[in-house]
């Protein structure tokens, strides 16, 4: 949908992601695995490509890694979790550190995401957005959210899964879990809130 520059698998290293946010693209996504580890900044860590770990602790540390981030979003599993349970704050952790370290907005996660629904998501929230210039961030994911509701989005070339897989794990270590079953709506397979209802926007939504 966008041009940029991708780095798949072992290519996306500590360095990589480093170096390649100095270049100041305005749109970041981060699409790997992350584990939440709740009061322990230390354990808890975005995985790399290479199985090496970027923990909370050495991202709070790295100072504006993404100050010129207009929009940073993060499709993995619950990346916008925290460790401040009740009162309505449980919105913290990695998204909340990437905005102190300068994101202008970010996109984030609450539950474990599936795979397959996700990507309808993200792909059609950038769609919406590089087709119609001038709508808000909030405007365009509220839109491909209501697409996944709907069943409007298309879908892949050889169809998806009706059940989609999450991962709550590292890949050495994690095994495919089926996510939650649901009563599937006829040409919305997505439609319950579990496939879409997770990510929401901090920050900036213009």
């Amino acid at each position: 949908v966008m041009q940029g520059e991708l780095r798949l698998d072992g290519a996306f290293t500590q360095e990589t992601m480093k170096s390649t946010l100095r270049k100041s693209f305005p749109v970041v996504h981060i699409a790997s695995h992350f584990m939440f580890q709740p009061g322990n900044d230390a354990s808890s860590f975005l995985l790399l490509g290479d199985g090496s770990h970027f923990s909370l602790a050495e991202l709070n540390s790295t100072r504006n890694l993404f100050a010129n981030v207009q929009l940073l979003t993060l499709s993995a599993c619950n990346t916008g979790v925290g460790d401040v349970p009740g009162e309505g704050k449980e919105v913290e952790g990695f998204g909340v550190m990437a905005q102190r370290q300068g994101a202008k907005a970010v996109i984030a996660s609450l539950w474990p995401v599936a795979d397959s629904s996700t990507s309808l998501l993200m792909r059609e929230f950038y769609r919406i957005r590089e087709s119609e210039p001038g709508m808000t961030k909030a405007e365009a994911l509220g839109r491909a959210q209501l697409e996944l509701l709907r069943g409007t989005t298309k879908r892949r070339a050889g169809g998806e899964s009706e059940r989609a897989m999450i991962h709550e794990e590292p890949p050495s270590k994690r095994t495919p879990i089926q996510a939650p079953s649901f009563k599937v709506i006829e040409g919305a397979p997505f439609a319950h809130p579990y496939f879409w209802a997770p990510f929401f926007l901090m920050g900036n939504w213009l």
